[in-house]
């Protein structure tokens, strides 16, 4: 009798792996994105019946005004690929990201590579333009020229135009002067719209800039910082909506 009990597991078990094993030859692909801002061409049409190393090929077509940022739910290395060209592993849910700017930042998720110089700088709750954050910039040496910035160069390209915006909150009572700086090396340069900027206290105010890197003559390198400034020994400003986008 417990031969006869045991046989029949036996061979339940092994139907088990067998029906596992075919079961594992194909994988299936969804493609997401906004119809509104671009479309992925190369979709497979048996997208959910796909056999394991099959070699796909996806290309995504921003719409006008639109850019194509990369793929989400691929390998970090293909994530600017464009077609993207990927044996299928696995079941894989790919999402292509459209924008209408190159970068975006609201500080909702936190203060990201964005760092400060002379200042202390944080994500806050107390005041933000849009959402729930914003960046919350506070001096500490009491000497002045702070500034809360991120290095973009792998971001721009050498024959393009860019249009750069900050949006400045601040309480300190009576008018502040800030600007936007581009520093590449040791050589510093204001490229805000008017130079300095007056920004009111209690109101939010947006610094935008025009940087025009086919007029550079800076050689770019792997380093070119873009950051918002100010010389004011004693001041607490706040950093929200940060955009940067080409013009098309």
């Amino acid at each position: 009798m417990l031969y006869q009990i045991k046989k029949p597991i036996y061979i339940l078990v092994l139907l088990s792996a067998v029906v596992l094993a075919v079961g594992c030859t194909t994988s299936s692909i969804e493609v997401i994105f906004d119809a509104s801002m671009g479309s992925v061409e190369g979709i497979p049409e048996n997208a959910d019946q796909i056999d394991k190393g099959t070699l796909i090929e996806l290309a995504a077509e921003p719409n006008e005004g639109y850019l194509f940022l990369g793929w989400k739910g691929v390998p970090s290395a293909m994530k600017k690929d464009n077609p993207l060209k990927m044996e299928l592993d696995r079941d894989r849910t790919i999402e292509a990201l459209f924008s209408e700017f190159l970068y975006e930042m609201s500080f909702e998720s936190g203060i990201g590579e964005w760092s400060g110089a002379n200042a202390q700088v944080n994500v806050t709750k107390d005041y933000a333009r849009t959402g729930d954050c914003s960046a919350k910039v506070t001096i500490t040496d009491g000497e002045g020229w702070n500034r809360l910035g991120l290095n973009i160069a792998d971001l721009l390209e050498k024959d393009k135009a860019y249009q750069i915006s900050m949006w400045v909150y601040h309480e300190a009572g009576e008018p502040r002067d800030i600007h936007i700086v581009r520093k590449i090396g040791e050589n510093y340069k204001w490229i805000s719209e008017g130079g300095n900027i007056s920004v009111p206290s209690g109101e939010w105010v947006e610094i935008s800039a025009v940087y025009d890197l086919s007029t550079e003559e800076m050689d770019i390198g792997d380093e070119l910082l873009i950051f918002i400034e100010c010389n004011v020994k004693e001041l607490v400003y706040y950093v929200d909506d940060i955009t940067v986008k080409p013009l098309l």
